[in-house]
């Protein structure tokens, strides 16, 4: 009967994550039946029916076993009367009220104790638990050491997770009565509990998306570590508990999230977010809070790309999205951007809608976008069919509303009926982060609707190329070096067995995604290379011929010979290939040498810019296996 069990929903209540969409947040049930709860008491005998009761590191009482309410742990009084040779009857008050109450019982060889717990709730409502405990030291009566053989939970225990104040949670269960709102900045935070220690206090930090880490201290020194982790689909809640010199959890609550009626249920009322400089950290360049247009506004002005002057870039403070409807008035007239990120994890890695004004915009291919960015390089080059036209009016406000829903997304610029864009598959890594704004253009009327997803399904629209079979997709990827400025890849630069090489499996649509693996891993004016290579069993000497595209220069080999070489480049303008320097497989075409038998197929790609990538697909693969 250790004091923890008197706060084991509690242990949840001294940390907290971030906002209002946060994947903590929800209603959350105790699974007894995967749960583990292991218990150790030792009771040592002083002599004049007095005992030494120890629950835990720190957790010692020392009690007269007379019956009577002796002062014990955080402020309790605690009792214990003796029944009877075999028989003790436990019993903790918080300030004269019972908290806990129980029944030890020794088995008649002395080997094994048996203890029916009860907890008692503010409002009434009980706890129950039944453990059966071995001996492990002491010959006979209760002195001596125990630890829990078995233990059944047979009572609900519920937990609800809410957002706290934007950055925060507050955490209220069933099995402490109160709710306890907690901050989770990686300080260490007194404990405010009732009843709790003197300097006891609690941090945490974020390992992950889904995984926390809470650190809880006794005057300065930890005392027990958790880690809560949610399942990669969300539905359930494990809990680890590490004492002070545990290196493996003997402790674990696995709660399952409790079902909510529908989707409308979810979503959380509208939030509307103020344009002013306390809710907003600049992140880069020029950011001014001003009356734009009659409205109270964010102006991030332009840059200057060749003085390296970035435009301005703003994040918005202590908000976390996932999914739901976003709303906003933007006006912008120039230049790439009036960006719009979310699902930030960082400045290196979230998804990304933007702006392309320009005169006819309602006309042009890409006057907007969609872009994830993956290590800190925006991929806009890989993905060409997340752009289009729009109707944007210039010199007047314009209204956006994004429908984000799991990996799906929506776009409707100035109240259009059907969406303006749809994203069939968001491409970035990240489905929980941050709110950022990037100019040059101005902002305003900021609403974001939490959850409200307008029945938009959360699942990416059919892959159409799935089936298509004629698409090199099983690849070989070898480490990145730099290439010199003058130097062009040749077969004998390829790296041999001995390198690290990586499996790399084609994305949606047949795309090799180094991106995706490396970013961009120097700096831009410098030539990063990498070499893939994949097999191909031909049943006789023939060729193929194979549409190609990639990003930004391509050096194609086929067992060790040059077959193709090929730049895709973005400056100057002239360089680009169609469709306006983006990966496609429109770039290009080559033919395929194979001979009878197997062949290798080797690719040196380099890149300097954006995106890094490829596709490859034969017209037909007729007597021709390809690597699987």
């Amino acid at each position: 009967m250790r004091i923890q069990h008197l706060t084991l929903a509690a242990c949840l209540a001294t940390g907290a994550l971030c906002a209002a969409t946060d994947p903590f947040v929800g209603k959350w049930k105790v699974n007894p039946s995967k749960s583990k709860l292991t218990d150790e008491m030792k009771v040592e005998a002083l002599g004049g029916n007095k005992y030494v009761l120890t629950f835990g590191p720190g957790a010692v009482d020392t009690i007269v076993a007379d019956g009577s309410d002796q002062p014990a742990l955080q402020g309790t009084t605690f009792s214990i009367t003796v029944e009877g040779p075999n028989n003790w009857k436990v019993v903790r008050k918080a300030k004269g009220r019972t908290i806990i109450s129980a029944n030890w019982t020794l088995s008649a060889d002395g080997k094994t104790l048996t203890d029916e717990y009860t907890g008692y709730q503010p409002d009434g409502s009980t706890i129950k638990l039944h453990y059966v405990y071995e001996r492990t030291a002491g010959s006979s009566g209760f002195t001596g050491t125990w630890d829990s053989a078995r233990e059944e939970l047979n009572s609900v225990i519920e937990l609800e997770i809410q957002p706290y104040q934007g950055d925060g949670l507050s955490f209220n269960s069933s099995i402490y009565g109160w709710a306890k709102n907690m901050k989770f900045d990686g300080h260490d935070c007194p404990n405010e509990r009732p009843n709790a220690a003197p300097g006891s206090a609690s941090s945490g930090r974020r390992a992950n998306q889904r995984s926390l880490e809470i650190t809880d201290k006794s005057q300065g020194k930890i005392t027990e570590t958790r880690r809560i982790e949610l399942s990669t689909d969300l539905k359930t809640l494990t809990m680890s508990i590490l004492q002070v010199g545990e290196t493996n959890p003997k402790n674990i609550l696995v709660f399952d999230r409790e079902p909510i009626a529908s989707p409308a249920a979810r979503a959380a009322e509208p939030v509307k977010i103020p344009m002013t400089a306390d809710r907003w950290t600049t992140e880069a360049g020029t950011v001014n809070f001003i009356e734009h247009l009659g409205k109270p506004s964010i102006e991030l002005q332009q840059g200057d790309y060749q003085k390296r002057i970035p435009s301005g870039m703003a994040s918005l403070k202590n908000f976390q999205f996932g999914n739901g409807t976003i709303e906003y008035d933007v006006a912008a007239e120039n230049g790439m951007g009036a960006a719009f990120m979310f699902r930030a994890a960082s400045k290196e890695n979230f998804e990304m809608f933007y702006l392309r004004p320009r005169a006819n915009c309602q006309d042009a291919p890409d006057c907007v976008q969609y872009a994830p960015q993956i290590h800190n390089v925006l991929l806009w080059d890989v993905f060409p069919q997340y752009q289009g036209p729009a109707p944007l009016r210039s010199g007047q406000w314009n209204h956006v509303k994004l429908v984000i829903s799991g990996k799906r997304m929506n776009i409707y610029v100035n109240s259009a009926i059907q969406p303006t864009l749809k994203v069939s598959r968001l491409e970035g890594d990240t489905d929980q982060g941050g709110v950022m704004l990037a100019g040059p253009g101005f902002f305003a009327d900021l609403t974001v609707k939490p959850d409200d997803v307008e029945g938009l399904s959360p699942d990416p629209e059919p892959d159409e190329t799935a089936s298509d079979e004629r698409f090199v997709r099983h690849w070989q990827l070898s480490p990145f070096s730099k290439l010199a400025e003058d130097q062009a890849p040749v077969y004998a630069d390829l790296p041999d067995a001995s390198a690290k090489w990586v499996p790399l499996e084609a994305e949606r649509s047949g795309l090799v995604n180094i991106s995706r693996v490396y970013g961009l891993p120097l700096p831009r004016a410098q030539r990063a290379l990498v070499w893939l290579k994949t097999s191909v069993h031909s049943s006789s000497a023939q060729q193929k011929h194979a549409s190609f595209g990639w990003l930004r220069e391509a050096f194609v080999f086929v067992n060790g010979q040059l077959v193709y070489a090929d730049k895709n480049l973005y400056q100057p303008p002239a360089a680009r290939k169609a469709p306006d320097g983006r990966l496609s497989l429109e770039n290009g075409s080559l033919m395929l040498p194979f001979k009878a038998g197997d062949n290798e197929i080797a690719v040196a790609l380099v890149d300097n810019f954006y995106g890094w990538g490829m596709k490859m697909h034969l017209d037909n693969v007729k007597d021709v296996f390809l690597s699987q």
